[in-house]
């Protein structure tokens, strides 16, 4: 919604978006954080990044499946964004 410009230019709706990101992050620090601590991710994991990492790639993943008309960007993007995970996990295997 945010490539709208009538979105960006108008305060209540981008307010709308930006409070449904918020709220997505919160949620995504909060288990990202409760992974550090059940040590599943390293503890040099900044949850609020990784949490916008996530996002960024989900986010740039829907862009261009729109953008193509295919679902398969979208499934890359998903199959990337658990990449990052498990790599991140794996270096936390290899730290000890």
């Amino acid at each position: 919604m945010t490539q709208d410009p009538e979105v960006v230019t108008d305060a209540e709706l981008i307010a709308v978006v930006a409070n449904a990101f918020d709220t997505m992050l919160n949620h995504w620090e909060r288990a990202i954080t409760a992974a550090i601590a059940a040590g599943e991710l390293p503890t040099s994991i900044v949850p609020a990044d990784l949490a916008r990492t996530l996002a960024a790639v989900l986010q740039g993943g829907y862009v261009l499946a729109r953008a193509q008309g295919e679902q398969g960007p979208m499934d890359a993007a998903v199959r990337g964004a658990i990449s990052l995970l498990d790599a991140a996990q794996s270096a936390l295997c290899t730290d000890h």
